[in-house]
């Protein structure tokens, strides 16, 4: 009973306070909230005239079905190497620095290919790097997009470091959970 009580209560101040915004836009001709574009950055915060410049990356990724591209492949006119404006060491985000001891546990043995198939039940998705080329066979969907930008940051990496990528064999499971237990 007490539950209920505080339900509907929270129910009444939530519809209370969407009311009286929806009031305050029709009354004042102004709302509080400004919706705008993630691709888009508004550089003049007056209210008379709004000026917006679109953001273009510097090597937009352009693979996409509305382009009449169902091979999952990339266009090849992309520039073969990109120097960023800033060093690595500053756009590096901090977790990457976790992937060394993340990997420490193999340092001797190294990683064996029964190891990478005893794996294989619990991956979302098996990454091939050969050539220097990129690889990528699904297994299962992945959270979110969690897949989908890991892949994008490999890509980044390539076109970052070409010809420096050894050739290697990944999967991922993209879950927070540990799958495979160090002994």
């Amino acid at each position: 009973w007490v539950t209920t009580k505080i339900y509907i209560f929270v129910l009444f101040i939530f519809l209370l306070s969407a009311s009286l915004s929806w009031m305050f836009t029709f009354v004042l001709g102004e709302s509080r909230f400004q919706v705008t574009s993630i691709f888009t950055r508004n550089n003049n915060k007056s209210t008379s005239t709004t000026t917006t410049t679109t953001y273009i990356p510097k090597i937009p990724l352009n693979c996409t079905i509305l382009n009449n591209n169902t091979t999952q492949t990339c266009p090849s006119n992309y520039p073969t190497k990109f120097e960023p404006a800033i060093s690595s060491s500053e756009t590096c985000p901090d977790y990457f620095r976790w992937i060394r001891r993340d990997l420490m546990v193999w340092q001797k043995t190294g990683i064996t290919r029964e190891t990478l198939e005893r794996a294989r039940p619990n991956a979302h998705f098996r990454l091939v790097i050969k050539l220097g080329r990129l690889y990528v066979h699904q297994y299962d969907k992945a959270f979110q997009t969690r897949d989908v930008f890991t892949i994008w940051g490999i890509l980044q990496l390539l076109r970052m470091y070409p010809g420096q990528i050894p050739d290697l064999e990944l999967l991922f499971l993209c879950h927070d959970r540990p799958a495979i237990w160090k002994k």
